[in-house]
């Protein structure tokens, strides 16, 4: 299980490249959130959340 945490840590340390911790703590949340349970649920929910801060912005 720790190999797999490396990669995945590896992984994320190649997608934040150039980003604040905060961004990589948040992109480890969601990837680690997605892996319990229903991952294309979840993924939705989150879509809808992204769509309402969107348009709570405009």
């Amino acid at each position: 299980m720790i190999k797999k945490e490396k990669a995945l840590e590896h992984y994320i340390d190649t997608l934040c490249e150039g980003r604040d911790p905060e961004y990589k703590s948040f992109v480890k949340n969601m990837i680690m959130k997605m892996v319990e349970g229903d991952k294309w649920e979840k993924l939705s929910i989150v879509h809808e959340l992204a769509e309402k801060l969107k348009k709570k912005d405009d």
